[in-house]
């Protein structure tokens, strides 16, 4: 979360949704020529095979980090509506007073 926070505010990107290229790809979108994916990484454990039979608190959960590569909405062309909004629909707005 982090790592995209501070990639959107690094690159001037005002929009906080981010896709992997296949994520893109599947929702009829292209990346743009040229632009260069943002790497995170994801984390989270798993248990060996040989001990899933086991119980629960026997098993050993081994631990893992993999790198993923995902694009700014704002990189990529061609996004349905709803996943590519308009700079208008993440403006900040005063709060309203009743």
């Amino acid at each position: 979360m982090l790592l995209l926070w501070r990639a959107a505010l690094q690159k001037g990107y005002p929009h906080p949704a981010w896709l992997s290229y296949h994520q893109a790809r599947e929702q009829g979108g292209q990346v743009k020529k040229g632009e260069k994916a943002t790497r995170i990484v994801y984390g989270s454990t798993f248990i060996l095979k040989e001990e899933q039979g086991k119980q629960e608190d026997e098993q050993t959960r081994v631990p893992f980090l993999k790198p993923w590569f995902v694009f700014n909405v704002d990189q990529v062309a061609g996004l349905p509506a709803h996943l590519a909004p308009t700079f208008a629909d993440t403006s900040c707005r005063p709060a309203s007073s009743t």
